[in-house]
């Protein structure tokens, strides 16, 4: 049971490399912040309340309801299995201004320097690079 995300997780990391690939050159990127710790308040929500729900009927009403609502919210949820597998989340802003998710194994810190051209296209706004840094 406690491989089971770790599977599903390896595998999605297959899938993405169907997606489209991006290429970010030097210069494209005017801000760059690392989010790799932001998942966290998130997840403890979640685990506090499975932990105060009485019965089992509570607490699939409570996660659909907050699923829900996480949805709707488009606040960044993602994947904290991926940190195991030394990923890293950063938030950043392109020289035209649209703000994007990257999701990379790179250590990126001057975003004038970020560059990589193997990166999948998971939404408009969220990018996952492929490959060892």
């Amino acid at each position: 049971m406690l491989l089971t995300p770790l599977w599903l997780t390896i595998i999605s990391l297959l899938v993405s490399l169907t997606f489209a690939r991006e290429e970010f050159k030097e210069n494209s990127l005017e801000s760059i912040g690392h989010e790799s710790n932001s998942f966290l308040p998130n997840y403890l929500g979640y685990f506090f309340v499975a932990f105060s729900v009485p019965t089992i009927d509570t607490l699939v009403f409570a996660f659909a309801v907050l699923s829900v609502f996480a949805f709707f919210s488009q606040a960044m949820y993602f994947n904290p299995i991926l940190l195991l597998l030394r990923y890293n989340f950063y938030s950043a802003e392109t020289s035209d201004g649209t703000s994007i998710f990257i999701i990379s194994r790179g250590e990126y810190r001057v975003p004038r320097q970020v560059a990589f051209d193997n990166a999948r296209r998971i939404n408009d706004f969220t990018f996952l690079e492929i490959g060892e840094k």
